[in-house]
């Protein structure tokens, strides 16, 4: 599910895009798991959304400035497998690259 902050964005490029992901797919290959249309809300509007906010912030700084205090945080409340809570199935990293980073790590000793 996509949730975009409708103060920072337009709209029509976003859906413009999602339609481009899911007819032709993206650099990483096909997209099959965009369940639902674009929702668009005023952050000031739900607490979610700041959450979903601060989630994507986490994450970003991860993987683009080696920084880990917010990740840190919250990578906890990923979801697991419920066969192996040591597997985290709510955080893919999707690289041609070998990685190994903490989402990559768990993928890898389950491949």
């Amino acid at each position: 599910m996509l949730i975009i902050d409708r103060a920072t964005s337009t709209e029509d490029k976003y859906r413009t895009l999602i339609t481009e992901f899911r007819n032709e797919g993206t650099q990483y290959g096909y997209l099959g798991n965009i369940v639902d249309i674009l929702y668009f809300s005023q952050s000031s509007d739900t607490r979610l959304l700041q959450i979903a906010d601060f989630c994507a912030y986490a994450v970003f700084r991860y993987y683009e400035r080696d920084d880990h205090c917010f990740l840190d945080k919250i990578l906890h409340r990923f979801d697991k497998s419920s066969v192996d809570s040591s597997r985290i199935d709510g955080l893919k990293h999707i690289t041609s690259r070998n990685c190994d980073c903490w989402a990559c790590a768990t993928r890898l000793k389950y491949a």
